[in-house]
């Protein structure tokens, strides 16, 4: 305090009492006290005591209420009547309002509007002066302090003491008051210094609610701040390897909400391609206490990937410690799905440039160039002389090329007439050194007059010559393609949602036979309805799969019944360009081809084929006559004796017919056997057209071809050998050409081992399944094959016989490829060759 002032019955030259000053170290000392005062003493210290001890950490909420409990306990322990507090109204040093009070006795109401301003004027001017006053009775109020002394009255009190309320020195931000409302007393040194320490606890205690209140405000402020901006604040405890992160940033990495972040469950959300990165900007950032600045995805718990951009810098380290990280992360994945949204697009477009430089430009009423950037005057080709002498408008209007000044006029009259704020604009511009370049022009006007005209406007130039050039340069290509479509005999289309056609080009539409107008919708619709019945299904499953996002290319061939030119062959080709969240295409594109003629060309090669596969069956079986003609004799000729013999039998006197039945029985059986040499050797020597593929059974097969060959072996003295897997799956084939296939493979193997010793020709057939194939493999025991002759021995009119056209192998390989299989050779280790056919298996439950 810087004193107070008392009132003790000095007059003054009016005649009335005056106000004293008294230093608070000028008052007098009492070297002794009695009983009843030395236990006042005593049991006010204790209050002090815990009054202190109560305030030194109490919340700021609680204050207020403990404070007016507090009032009523020092006058409780003094036997004062009445404390008032008074604060301070915000900023403003002149406006104290009444806070807290306490009465023990009833008296005139006290409102809590009440303003020291006008209740007491001079008290105020003294707490202002942070200097204390004490009126022991009304009477000694001094001149000026009049309407103090009515306010007083007013309320009913008898005397007060008045003590500022300040902390360290600074300006008094309050003041309490102390009072007898019932009798008046003596105000000792040792009371008023007592009410002295009180008020400087209050003191003590209303500020620091004030600095809590207001750093609470601050950092709600901040919070909201950093909310709006989309920021979270983050502090990183390198020697803790800890992060405080607030729950802002908790929801932003899809945490729980708490108060700290473990560096390793940092790391483990950041998406595995950043995190060298991530290391990287935390290292450099915390050797050299340099702001960094870090895009960086992370990869939330419900596999969500977000974008997040992240500003630190380390603060001071102290003594013995690593310094600490602090910053703000900010979530900028809708900026990031922006800018690849804007780079997809530009795909979209085969726009392929880099970024454009672009230059700006600012308007003041339209009239006037307030700022023109480098950039800006390169594109337009001023000087800085025209710059200089305000002189761009002009000359930018007088290189606008004439042809294009119409419509930049007609955007000038929409920004100035019907309101319009932002505009675009393209046009021609005569550059002084460049000539004729394209200019792309945004205008945006972002602030207007009462009147609506443009205050401020702003703009971007952008050169977009090259750009225009490449355009004219796609528009020539797409041109020179369109020629090729037609040249090649292509009809085009696109698809978009559903399936439903929205572009078709004149030469599709003439390939599946619409004559006049048809909606683009209805195409698809028409072209469905002619496709030949039996190909349908197969047409509408394949679409279907790239639709619904199975394949994203199909192509298929099928028969179409044109409206005039009747059935005739379709190739078409589909892709997918596009495809919504659900995998379903939304944009697909594609082509028709008319293969009629090609068509007719495979048949014509086909029946070639056949032909030829037809010579090189009646080939073999000439190489075979004599056996099979063995074959036919040995069931004939037992046919003959038996018949003989039962002849004889019949003759007696009493045949045998036990005896008769049986020879019966063998000539059933050798016809049996002779009529089915017969049956294979006409289904080898019958022609055929189209292949008849029916399901085979590969074991079966072979025992039946061995049949034919059984005769012509017995006389090479070769050996067989038969390893027939059990439970083997169908093969869809057809059953003479893959019968030709092993005859042709046989007649080789034995060709093979010709010259080998008798115990070395054998023949091993072995079939077997696995994994959707049916293989069965022939091994001779032969030469092998020479190795430069390997890669040829497939190939039309190549052989190493001395005999023979060189066909076989070659028709046999492109029988088994005509039905989805393979044919292929190898040289077995220990000598003599393998001969490998591979066909699919049917599916499961389809075994023979």
């Amino acid at each position: 305090m810087k004193g107070r002032k008392t009132l003790k019955g000095e007059k003054s030259k009016s005649g009335k009492r005056a106000a004293q000053a008294r230093p608070a170290a000028a008052r007098g000392k009492r070297t002794g006290l009695d009983p009843t005062e030395s236990a006042e003493r005593l049991r006010f210290e204790t209050l002090l005591t815990e009054l202190s001890a109560r305030f030194i950490k109490l919340p700021a909420d609680r204050v207020d209420a403990e404070i007016e409990d507090a009032q009523r306990r020092v006058c409780e322990c003094t036997g004062l009547d009445a404390a008032v507090l008074l604060q301070r109204d915000g900023d403003a040093p002149g406006l104290f309002s009444l806070t807290h009070h306490y009465r023990r006795v009833e008296g005139p109401p006290i409102t809590r509007q009440l303003q020291a301003v006008e209740a007491f004027p001079w008290s105020l001017h003294e707490v202002q002066a942070g200097r204390s006053a004490l009126f022991s009775s009304l009477a000694e109020v001094p001149e000026g302090a009049e309407r103090d002394r009515e306010s007083f009255l007013c309320l009913g009190v008898l005397n007060a003491l008045v003590l500022p309320l300040s902390v360290g020195g600074g300006a008094p931000f309050g003041a309490i008051t102390f009072h007898d409302m019932v009798a008046p007393r003596a105000w000792s040194d040792a009371l008023v210094q007592r009410l002295e320490l009180v008020a400087q606890i209050f003191a003590n205690t209303l500020a620091r609610k004030r600095y809590e209140q207001r750093f609470w405000e601050g950092e709600e402020q901040f919070q909201l701040a950093m909310e709006a901006a989309g920021a979270a604040p983050w502090v990183f405890n390198a020697e803790k390897s800890l992060f405080w992160v607030g729950n802002q940033g908790l929801e932003i990495f899809g945490l729980p909400l708490g108060n700290s972040l473990e560096f390793s469950q940092f790391m483990g959300r950041v998406h595995p391609e950043d995190r060298p990165k991530i290391r990287r900007t935390i290292e450099i950032a915390l050797q050299s206490q340099e702001l960094m600045v870090v895009e960086y995805r992370i990869v939330r718990p419900d596999g969500q990937v977000r974008w997040l951009l992240s500003r630190g810098r380390a603060s001071a380290q102290e003594a013995g410690g690593k310094p600490r990280l602090m910053g703000v992360t900010t979530d900028i994945t809708a900026r990031k799905e922006g800018e690849k949204a804007l780079r997809e697009s530009g795909t979209r477009m085969a726009a392929a440039l880099d970024v454009a430089e672009l230059g700006f430009y600012e308007l003041i009423n339209d009239v006037r160039v307030d700022f023109l950037d480098r950039r800006a005057r390169e594109i337009l080709g001023a000087s800085e002389a025209d710059e200089q002498a305000g002189r761009i408008l002009e000359f930018w209007w007088a290189h606008v090329h004439a042809e294009d000044r119409p419509w930049v006029m007609e955007v000038q009259r929409l920004m100035e007439e019907a309101g319009r704020d932002r505009m675009t604009v393209d046009y021609r511009f005569l550059h002084p050194a460049r000539g004729v370049i394209h200019i792309h022009h945004l205008v945006h006007v972002i602030e207007r007059d009462a009147a609506g005209l443009a205050v401020r406007t702003i703009g971007v130039l952008q050169d977009v010559t090259e750009r225009k050039q490449k355009e004219e340069d796609l528009r020539a290509k797409q041109g020179h393609l369109a020629s090729a479509i037609e040249a090649a005999g292509l009809g085009f289309y696109e698809m978009g949602e559903h399936g439903r056609t929205h572009v078709t080009d004149d030469h599709l539409r003439g390939l599946i036979g619409i004559s006049g107008e048809i909606d683009e919708t209805r195409v698809r619709d028409f072209w469905l309805a002619h496709i030949h019945p039996e190909d349908l299904p197969r047409v509408r499953q394949a679409s279907g799969d790239l639709l619904e996002g199975k394949v994203d290319r199909v192509a298929a061939e099928y028969r179409y019944r044109h409206p005039t030119r009747g059935e005739i062959w379709f190739h078409q080709l589909s892709r997918v360009l596009a495809r919504d969240a659900s995998g379903r295409a939304v944009r697909t594109v594609g082509v028709i081809q008319d293969i009629t003629e090609r068509k007719a060309a495979e048949l014509e090669a086909r029946r070639v084929q056949n032909e030829l596969a037809h010579a090189t069956r009646m080939s073999v079986l000439g190489e075979l006559a004599a056996s099979m003609a063995h074959e036919l004799n040995q069931p004939l000729a037992a046919i003959l004796s038996n018949a003989q013999a039962a002849r004889r039998f019949l003759a007696a006197p009493e045949p045998d017919l036990k005896e008769i039945r049986e020879i019966l029985d063998d000539i059933v059986r050798d016809d049996k056997r002779a009529g089915d040499v017969i049956h294979h050797m006409r289904a080898m020597v019958q022609k055929k057209g189209a292949v008849a593929a029916e399901p085979l059974d590969f074991n079966g097969l072979v025992r039946d071809t061995t049949k034919l060959v059984h005769s012509e072996m017995v006389g090479r003295n070769v050996g067989l050998e038969l390893v027939l897997a059990s439970g083997l799956p169908a093969v869809l084939a057809g059953r003479v050409e893959m019968q030709q296939v092993l005859l042709n493979l046989m007649v080789n193997a034995m060709d093979a081992m010709r010259d080998q010793p008798a115990e070395r020709r054998q023949l091993r057939i072995q079939t077997s399944a696995a994994e959707g194939w049916v293989r069965v493999a022939l091994r001779d025991y032969g030469h092998g094959i020479p190795e430069p002759a390997m890669a040829d021995i497939f190939r039309p009119f190549f052989t190493t016989k001395t005999h023979g056209l060189g066909m076989g192998l070659s028709i046999s390989r492109s029988m088994v490829e005509a039905h989805g299989g393979k044919l292929w050779a190898e040289n077995a280790p220990d000598g003599g060759a393998v001969f490998w056919i591979e066909m699919p298996a049917q599916p499961a439950g389809s075994s023979i």
